[in-house]
């Protein structure tokens, strides 16, 4: 799954470069964009790896970082625009993949807690019955379950 991700952002990479794109001012900011929408947010659940989504996102804000100073800056005011999309790419899909890998581990560890009280309440349930004549289960609402 790694390696499909890897192989996603490989690609990605290579249309955001000089061979694969335009020069910066032109349409890099679209190419970015629909980029980050269709394959970078969608895809970030398929890495497993949250150091691999830093680094190739950190690769291709450095690949446009780098266009942009070899290609030099356009005159008009949206000149950094192109930088600021690919950055604030790199961070949110970064978050994601954090928040996503954080909230996995708490919900196994959420479903290994919920199977180990199963497991108990059903230890405790058998000892009361080897051990007592009559069992009354009560429920939250103080009303019997079973008997």
């Amino acid at each position: 799954v790694n390696f499909c991700y890897g192989l996603g952002m490989t690609c990605g990479i290579l249309a955001l470069s000089p061979l694969g794109s335009p020069a910066l001012a032109s349409g890099n900011l679209s190419l970015s964009l629909a980029y980050t929408a269709f394959f970078r947010l969608p895809s970030v659940t398929l890495a497993t790896r949250t150091s691999l989504v830093l680094f190739l996102n950190l690769l291709s804000l450095v690949l446009t970082l780098m266009r942009a100073f070899s290609e030099g800056f356009p005159r008009n005011l949206n000149a950094g625009t192109p930088l600021w999309v690919e950055g604030l790419s790199c961070v949110v899909v970064t978050l994601i993949s954090i928040s996503l890998q954080q909230w996995l581990r708490g919900a196994a560890s959420q479903r290994l807690h919920n199977q180990k009280v199963k497991a108990e309440l059903s230890a405790a349930t058998s000892l009361l019955r080897l051990t007592c004549d009559a069992v009354i289960e009560l429920g939250e609402d103080l009303k019997l379950t079973s008997h």
